[in-house]
């Protein structure tokens, strides 16, 4: 639908239907991203479908509303042919997504483009915020143990720091280390694990959103 869309903008063609479809699936995404941060412990987040319209670009906006769809294909379709490498992937595209924001939003001073990893941007964006500290107390650097799998685990429905300092321990773990700590027996793939996980990246998306 996407490359479609490229085409019909290409040839200036006018009564093409890509252009709809697209859109109608970008709001879908932003409703459903409506419905996570309606639950969710975050403050001060709202205008979803506003904020997405003005901060995120074409591409990013496309990317966002695929892996919602991708989500939500998994939750309300038993038929889904998702496996776990794409259930991976799906997680991984949205810590993309906000790497992606902050380098083009908040890019490091004196630093090439390619050194800017997610936790020197949450640095950067973040370093004074009121949860950076409870972020920046845990060790990130996993290697892949059974330790580390229910770390990463326990952190998602940790209680006893700032849920926002969670929120982005869990899009640096997923973002920078996916390889060393997931694995098929993975208890992230386990459905209440996984899907809290999703939201928090997603919440991730919207606070950076919103304070960048």
């Amino acid at each position: 639908m996407e490359l479609a869309h490229a085409e019909d903008t290409r040839i200036a063609h006018k009564t093409g239907v890509a252009d709809i479809n697209l859109k109608h699936m970008l709001y879908m995404a932003y409703d459903w991203i409506h419905d996570m941060i309606s639950v969710s412990r975050l403050s001060g987040i709202s205008r979803i479908h506003s904020i997405c319209e003005s901060k995120l670009d074409w591409t990013l906006k496309c990317r966002v509303a695929k892996c919602l769809w991708k989500f939500r294909t998994r939750i309300k379709d038993d038929r889904s042919s998702l496996n776990k490498d794409d259930l991976e992937r799906n997680l991984l595209d949205v810590c993309k997504i906000v790497e992606n924001y902050l380098k083009r939003n908040k890019p490091m001073p004196n630093l090439e483009l390619h050194k800017q990893t997610l936790n020197r941007l949450i640095k950067h964006a973040f370093d004074n915020k009121e949860w950076y500290d409870d972020w920046k107390a845990v060790p990130k650097h996993y290697d892949g143990s059974k330790e580390d799998d229910k770390q990463l685990v326990d952190i998602i429905f940790d209680a006893s720091r700032k849920y926002e300092a969670n929120v982005f321990l869990v899009l640096s773990i997923v973002r920078v280390f996916n390889a060393h700590v997931f694995n098929d027996q993975s208890a992230l793939f386990l459905e209440k694990n996984y899907d809290k996980a999703f939201s928090m990246c997603i919440e991730a998306l919207m606070y950076t959103l919103t304070h960048v």
